[in-house]
C-alpha cells in the first residue's frame, strides 16, 4: 500500500480517529507528508477537518452531513467518479456503504483498517440521576446494549447522525438526532 500511496486521487477520512491513526501509521513507516499533502483529502465533519489541519493538511472538501451518505454526496457533486482511485483508511468495523457506492460509479476503492474499534470494559452507570444519553456512533449503541441490555425508558435518547438513529430504531428505541446548531 505504501508504494502505491501517491497513486490515489483522493484520500477519505471519516473520523478524528482515522486522521490520528492514519498519520501515526505514516510516521511509523517514515512516509513524508509533504508530497501526500498535495493529494485531495475529503473528510466528514469539522472535528475531522480540524484534526487534519493540525497535521498540516488542508481538506479539499468537508462533508457537513456527518455520515458516509453525506460524504458520498460531496464526492458525487465535486468529482467525476468513474476511474478515480480512492484510499479509505478506517476502523476495523466494516461499513461497506462508501465502497459499494463508489464502485457503482466506476471508481476504485482500497480500504485499510488502521485502528481497532474495541468495546471498552463495562463500567457501572453513575449513581446520580440520568435524564438522557447521547450515542455518537452505531458501535456505542451496540456496546451499551451488550453491557446493560436495555436503555431505561425514562432516559431521553439522542443520536449523532441518522446512521446511529437507524441502529437505535432497529433495536426498538426512538431517538432525536442531534443538530449541528
Amino acid at each position: 500500500m505504501l508504494d502505491q500511496l501517491m497513486g490515489y486521487d483522493v484520500i477519505l477520512l471519516t473520523s478524528y480517529f482515522a486522521v490520528k491513526y492514519f498519520f501515526d501509521f505514516l510516521a511509523k513507516k517514515r512516509v513524508s507528508i509533504t508530497e501526500l499533502a498535495k493529494k485531495d483529502f475529503v473528510v466528514i465533519g469539522q472535528r475531522t477537518a480540524g484534526a487534519l489541519k493540525e497535521r498540516g493538511v488542508e481538506p479539499k472538501y468537508i462533508a457537513q452531513d456527518e455520515s458516509s451518505e453525506g460524504m458520498f454526496q460531496v464526492l458525487k457533486k465535486n468529482y467525476s467518479l468513474k476511474g478515480k482511485k480512492f484510499l479509505l483508511p478506517r476502523s476495523s468495523l466494516p461499513n461497506s456503504y462508501m465502497k459499494v457506492q463508489l464502485k457503482k460509479q466506476g471508481a476504485t476503492v482500497d480500504e485499510i483498517a488502521i485502528y481497532q474499534n474495541v468495546k471498552p470494559k463495562k463500567r457501572p452507570l453513575p449513581l446520580m440521576p440520568i435524564h438522557g444519553v447521547i450515542f455518537t456512533s452505531p458501535s456505542t449503541v451496540m456496546n451499551f446494549l451488550k453491557d446493560y441490555v436495555t436503555i431505561p425508558k425514562s432516559w431521553r435518547i439522542y443520536a449523532k447522525g441518522l446512521v446511529t438513529q437507524k441502529v437505535l430504531q432497529k433495536a426498538g428505541y426512538k431517538s432525536e438526532v442531534l443538530s449541528r446548531t
